[in-house]
């Protein structure tokens, strides 16, 4: 018995010592964490065609990381939009891939993760590949030219390819082709320069640089001019040219073959102002030049000039006087009766006025209904004679059969509302068949003239300054007509042109066109 319990305690003791090698063999081998998926990518953005910018749906986009070989696809939507994203325990380089059955498959690659937005423009396998990169300057001041238009044109086809230059004047331009073309036309557009042309006739890539030169232009003094009448103006007084040309130069002006006066731009516009102190000028006659010079190279030389004649004077042309009778609370603006004054005097009219009457506001006044009403309050308050001064009464008592237009006295309602929805005044005219000769009765509507600087958003009470010049400058006889009626000055920004945003917010610059100031009667 004693044998067998040894036999037991060696057969127990093994045991434990082979379980103790179990546990150590066990304990000895690494087992790695799980990967943590710490790096995330997601693009997203449109497919289109490269040349119509279609969107594509049913494209293929695949964004996979190259060394774990994890990946994502998504299918573009009628909009075709894709928004595709992983997320990766390590990364090495992605690439974003789009494809779809008889398109060229295009890819990208992205080497960190982030958020990327991208834009595939697909053609058809097969197609004619041309691409045009560069850079557009001024070729005088050699500075990049942004908003340029970069277009590739395949000849005898009705279709092109648009890009524009960023803020440094460089483009990038890629079209595709289906047909056997072999020639296709780069042009070069940007407003105030020279259209540029250059020709391909392989397909490939060019890297093409244009150097613009400016274009001819045109340029006009707006509001002087003798072509047809005399212009008259005061001496002593200053004289404000207003000029217009189109591209991006600087304008000045000299008096006869004085210096060179550098005119002010209107905000980023094509108009000019320049100021002509006439104090120590002589009377008589004298040109007006306006003129654009560039003389930066010989290449790009540029000069246009245009010249008007004009005489100054020390004897007004016209002496005028307008009685002005307001309704309650409608009282003319000072500055607008001013800024009137001033211009004609300018022009060697002697403008005078006087704010005769306030006329009570209720609700026949407050709101004129036809043209009967405003003769009826003419009949009542047009009753300021100027006898002093040698004029002839211009009193109609109501009835146009007794209008007295050529009367150096004439007859201003300031009034509120009235009848005519799509207009802010009225002056009664005397014509011969197409001539209007003289006019007299004027209304303002002050209600509508609030409007349009409303609507406009002028300043300066601007409408009302329009609008008042328009109907005075009817009772001298400035007008254009024929036998449909009052033509408007095509130049929108005179005040002979219908009222407008133009010619309402052209602030303290509000002018007659040369031409329809020819149209005056100096009989006055």
């Amino acid at each position: 018995m004693r044998k067998n319990k040894q036999i037991m305690l060696f057969l127990f003791s093994s045991l434990i010592i082979s379980n103790f090698l179990a546990v150590s063999i066990i304990s000895s081998i690494y087992i790695p964490p799980p990967p943590q998926y710490n790096y995330k990518i997601t693009c997203y953005g449109y497919v289109k065609d490269l040349n119509t910018g279609n969107v594509i749906s049913g494209v293929t986009i695949k964004l996979k990381e190259l060394e774990t070989g994890i990946s994502s696809t998504v299918t573009t939507g009628t909009n075709g939009y894709y928004y595709v994203t992983i997320t990766t325990p390590s990364y090495y380089r992605y690439t974003l891939t789009a494809s779809k059955s008889g398109l060229q498959t295009l890819s990208t690659s992205y080497y960190s993760p982030g958020t990327y937005s991208y834009l595939f423009e697909m053609y058809p396998i097969g197609a004619n590949l041309i691409t045009c990169y560069g850079n557009v300057i001024n070729k005088v001041t050699e500075i990049g030219i942004t908003g340029a238009i970069v277009s590739i044109t395949e000849i005898n086809m009705d279709f092109s390819k648009s890009v524009t230059t960023n803020s440094f004047g460089y483009y990038y331009n890629k079209y595709y082709s289906t047909s056997d073309t072999t020639l296709y036309r780069i042009e070069i557009l940007s407003s105030g320069y020279d259209k540029q042309i250059e020709y391909v006739s392989t397909i490939g890539t060019y890297n093409l640089d244009f150097k613009l030169t400016y274009e001819m232009f045109e340029l006009e003094i707006l509001n002087i001019g003798s072509e047809v009448t005399t212009d008259y103006i005061m001496k002593g007084t200053i004289l404000e040219i207003i000029a217009r040309c189109s591209g991006w130069y600087e304008l000045y002006f000299s008096i006869d073959d004085g210096p060179a006066i550098r005119m002010t731009r209107w905000g980023n516009s094509d108009f000019f102002f320049g100021d002509w102190d006439t104090s120590s000028t002589q009377i008589g006659f004298h040109y007006i030049r306006v003129y654009v010079n560039i003389t930066e190279g010989l290449e790009n030389y540029v000069y246009v000039c245009q010249d008007t004649i004009i005489y100054l004077t020390e004897t007004y042309q016209m002496t005028l006087y307008y009685e002005i009778d307001y309704i309650e609370d409608y009282e003319p603006q000072q500055s607008v009766l001013d800024y009137w004054v001033n211009y004609w005097n300018v022009r060697a009219i002697d403008l005078n006025y006087v704010i005769d009457q306030e006329i009570a506001k209720d609700s026949e006044s407050i709101k004129m209904d036809s043209q009967d009403e405003i003769l009826y309050y003419e009949n009542i308050y047009n009753n300021h004679y100027f006898a002093s001064e040698g004029t002839i009464d211009d009193r109609a008592y109501g009835n146009m059969n007794n209008s007295v237009n050529y009367s150096q006295e004439k007859w201003i309602l300031w009034g509120a509302d009235w009848w005519n929805a799509g207009g802010s005044g009225q002056c009664y005219t005397e014509r011969d068949v197409y001539n209007v000769l003289a006019g007299n009765y004027i209304f303002i509507s002050s209600v509508r003239c609030s409007d349009y600087n409303t609507e406009f958003g002028a300043a300066n009470f601007g409408a009302h300054i329009m609008t008042l010049m328009h109907e005075t400058g009817h009772s001298i006889g400035i007008a254009v007509i024929d036998s449909s009626g009052e033509q408007y000055d095509p130049d929108s920004y005179s005040v002979m042109s219908y009222p407008n945003i133009q010619n309402c917010c052209f602030t303290n610059h509000w002018y007659y066109s040369w031409y329809y100031w020819s149209t005056r009667n100096d009989y006055y």
